[in-house]
């Protein structure tokens, strides 16, 4: 078996949580830091040509939140139960809220563009932080409660770093909580050793450089546990984020009540949700957010999570690769600068989707039909439930030469339960 072998540039951005849990664990590897130079010369080779990859007890693993939910199963860094796990993945996805948030304007190339979006992309952060603060100071100064450490400390420990450096300040200058979870995981012995051998890098360290209003209005705290009630499912009426679950959910033969709200009807309620946004999923007596960590949780009640760990994996993989293509659309779907949007969806358009739908084509062809091992996943149902909303971003019909893929999207919406769903699905605009 070779040594596992870690490649990404030498920067901590996305992957720097992965360091710090292959620390935590205690595995010996190599760390490779390449140079824009070096990767130039690799991109054609790797799974997705992007970075970070992992070499890991034979295999390669690739899309950095996988890798490190991984790991973090490997290591008994995902908590005691299913709903340690579901905490960790929203805390996470959160984290990863937070990112996106700030990556929109921290790489715009256009200088008065950037200016623009700044004041709402720090208005947003801040928000963000604000509520992981309070999620922090409800638990102990964890993410799970009984003060356990988890994946989710760590990455929010390893990512804080990179998140300053995007905003151009100390986005925690007002949050003690996460300052004290970061020099808590930084004093970590096996994490303070690789930190103190650890070359020098950009984004990686916690400025207090900040001269942004620190004024800031916390939204009251959510009561995330309420007491048992029928499920519900809450959200706009479009399919969007919301259908992959709603499919979940009918073919799992779980009755929920569908909640759908305009957007006049969500703006009183936004702060009564857990982070201000839908969906949100009441269920089992508790609320649950974050699309994606949803559809995690209810296909693992559905079987719908593949036969093992490695199944599991790869379907982490794959979701986190539908919503790279997803970033990709929204990205000129979203842009308010005109000159800006036409640029980015020609791009978009003529060469990032059409690279994701050929790779997503030849997985399929060796898979029988399916993304996952040749078996029916939630993977397919977030494929098939986001078609609609993806074809909505793009104004065209993206899978018109993707039979494969067309074929599955078919092949999940002729399933009893779907099709049922369908027939009698009030009329949406996409």
């Amino acid at each position: 078996m070779a040594p596992a072998k870690f490649t990404y540039f030498n920067v901590t951005g996305l992957g720097e949580t992965i360091r710090y849990l292959l620390s935590y664990g205690g595995v010996e590897f190599e760390d490779v830091r390449v140079t824009g130079e070096t990767f130039a010369t690799m991109k054609e080779k790797l799974p997705l040509g992007q970075l970070p990859i992992l070499e890991f007890e034979g295999k390669t693993l690739f899309q950095s939140i996988s890798i490190a939910r991984f790991l973090a199963n490997r290591f008994n860094l995902a908590g005691k139960d299913e709903w340690d796990k579901g905490t960790c993945d929203v805390a996470v996805d959160t984290i990863m809220d937070l990112r996106n948030a700030l990556h929109g304007f921290a790489y715009e190339k256009d200088e008065a563009v950037k200016k623009q979006k700044r004041g709402d992309a720090i208005t947003k952060a801040n928000y963000l932080v604000g509520k992981l603060e309070g999620f922090l100071a409800k638990n102990g100064g964890h993410f799970l409660k009984d003060e356990q450490l988890s994946w989710a400390d760590i990455h929010l420990a390893a990512f804080a770093g990179y998140l300053n450096h995007m905003a151009g300040e100390d986005l925690f200058s007002a949050a003690p909580k996460i300052k004290a979870l970061k020099a808590k995981i930084d004093a970590l012995p096996a994490i303070s050793k690789y930190l103190e051998k650890r070359p020098a890098v950009s984004f990686n360290v916690l400025e207090a450089n900040s001269n942004f209003a620190k004024s800031r209005q916390l939204i009251e705290s959510h009561v995330y546990f309420p007491k048992m009630a029928p499920t519900k499912l809450i959200y706009f009426d479009v399919t969007a984020l919301g259908e992959p679950i709603r499919y979940i959910l009918h073919y799992s033969g779980t009755e929920f009540e569908d909640e759908r709200l305009t957007s006049e009807q969500f703006a009183p309620r936004k702060p009564t949700f857990p982070f201000g946004k839908l969906p949100v999923l009441e269920i089992d007596g508790k609320t649950l957010h974050q699309s994606v960590a949803i559809c995690r949780y209810l296909a693992k009640k559905a079987g719908l999570a593949g036969k093992d760990e490695s199944d599991a994996l790869q379907c982490d993989i794959i979701v986190d690769t539908i919503g790279d293509m997803r970033t990709a659309m929204a990205g000129f779907h979203y842009e308010a600068n005109e000159e800006a949007k036409v640029a980015k969806k020609e791009l978009a358009l003529n060469t990032t989707v059409p690279y994701y739908l050929e790779k997503f084509e030849t997985i399929l062809k060796e898979n029988g039909g399916y993304f996952v091992n040749g078996q029916l996943t939630w993977v397919d149902f977030w494929f098939a439930g986001l078609v609609d909303y993806l074809n909505y971003m793009a104004g065209t019909d993206i899978l018109a030469s993707s039979p494969g893929l067309q074929a599955l999207k078919a092949k999940v919406e002729d399933l009893p339960a779907i099709k049922k769903y369908l027939a009698s699905r009030p009329a949406v605009r996409f």
